[in-house]
C-alpha cells in the first residue's frame, strides 16, 4: 500500500512438474539398466530440463564406448496427469556399430605398419569380423594403442618420436 492508494497484486504459480516414469525405448544392444546408469536421472524427481539434455549426452557417450558411434539419443516429456506428472521418453536408433576398415601409419620410417599393427588392439575387419569382435571400434581401445606405439618407439630408443593426434573417419558405408 503505496501512497494511499492500495493495488492489489496476483501472482500465479505454476509448479514444476515431478517425472514419474523414465523409458527407453528403441535400445535393442544396450541394456535398460545401464542406460538408467548412464542417464543420472531417477523417477520421482521435478522435472528438470538441463539435467535431461545432460542425460541425452549421457546416453550417447555410454554409446559410443560400446562402438556404436552412429547411435542417435533424442528425448521428450510426455504430460501425465494433467501437468502434474510427466514421462520422460529417450528415443534411441542404435545403428550398426563401427568397424575399424582400414588403420594407416604415415611418418613411420624405421619400424613397419606390420612390426606397429602387432601390438595394437584396434584390428582392421576382415571380411568374417561380423562374427567375431574383431575390427570394432572402440575410442579407450584406441588411445590406449596410441600409448602403447609411443612405448614401442621409446623401447626402441626413438626417445623422441611424436604421435600425432590420430584421426578417424566414419566412412558412408559405417
Amino acid at each position: 500500500n503505496f501512497g494511499g492508494g492500495g493495488q492489489d497484486i496476483t501472482f500465479h504459480v505454476t509448479e514444476k512438474p515431478s517425472v514419474t516414469e523414465i523409458v527407453f525405448s528403441g535400445n535393442d544392444k544396450v541394456d535398460k539398466d545401464d542406460l538408467q546408469e548412464a542417464s543420472g536421472l531417477k523417477p520421482f524427481t521435478i522435472l528438470d530440463h538441463n539435467r535431461i539434455r545432460e542425460s541425452v549426452d549421457k546416453i550417447s557417450k555410454l554409446y559410443e564406448e560400446k562402438g556404436f558411434f552412429l547411435a542417435r539419443v533424442q528425448s521428450r516429456i510426455e504430460d501425465i496427469n494433467n501437468g502434474a506428472e510427466t514421462r520422460v521418453v529417450f528415443d534411441i536408433k542404435e545403428n550398426d556399430k563401427v568397424k575399424v576398415k582400414k588403420v594407416t601409419i604415415l611418418g613411420n620410417k624405421n619400424l613397419s605398419d606390420s612390426k606397429l599393427k602387432q601390438y595394437m588392439q584396434t584390428q582392421e575387419g576382415g571380411f568374417f569380423s561380423f562374427l567375431s569382435s574383431s575390427g570394432g571400434y572402440k575410442q579407450d581401445v584406441f588411445d590406449r594403442d596410441v600409448a602403447i606405439i609411443n612405448y614401442v618407439y621409446f623401447n626402441e630408443g626413438y626417445i623422441q618420436a611424436k604421435i600425432d593426434r590420430p584421426q578417424v573417419y566414419v566412412t558412408p558405408d559405417k
